[in-house]
C-alpha cells in the first residue's frame, strides 16, 4: 500500500488515524477509498452519483459535513443533515468514517466562546 499526501501541513494524528481507518478496511489487491469534505447540502448532488459509481470499499468525510452557520439554530443544523441524508447514498460508499470541524456543530470558525456549541 502506497501513501500520499492530500494536503499540506496534515497533523501526524490525522495521518495515524487514516492510517489505521485503510487496515480496518481489510488486505486487498486493491482498495479504492473515496474522501470528501465541504459538503453543502443546499447545492446540486449530482456528485454522489459519480461517487458512489465507483464501488467503494470506504469513505471518509474530512470535516464540514453540513453547513448549518447562517442563522444558526437547533432546528437548522438537524434540518441540513436530514438533507444530506437524503441524498448521500449511504449503502454504495463501503465501510464509513468521519470527523468533524466547524461548520458540523453550527458556527464558521466556532470555538470555546460559541455559545449554542452544547446543542
Amino acid at each position: 500500500m502506497v501513501l500520499y499526501p492530500f494536503a499540506v501541513g496534515v497533523k501526524k494524528v490525522r495521518w495515524l488515524f487514516l492510517i489505521l481507518w485503510i487496515y480496518s478496511l481489510g488486505v486487498a489487491a486493491e482498495t479504492r477509498i473515496g474522501l470528501g469534505s465541504c459538503f453543502n447540502q443546499e447545492k446540486n448532488h449530482s456528485i454522489w452519483n459519480v461517487i458512489g459509481d465507483f464501488s467503494l470499499d470506504g469513505f471518509l468525510f474530512l470535516g464540514d459535513n453540513v453547513y448549518a452557520s447562517r442563522g444558526f439554530s437547533r432546528e437548522r443544523l438537524m434540518s441540513a443533515y436530514a438533507r444530506a441524508d437524503a441524498v448521500i447514498p449511504w449503502d454504495r460508499l463501503g465501510v464509513i468514517q468521519a470527523t468533524w470541524d466547524d461548520h458540523d456543530f453550527g458556527q464558521n470558525d466556532g470555538g470555546a466562546s460559541f455559545s449554542q456549541k452544547s446543542l
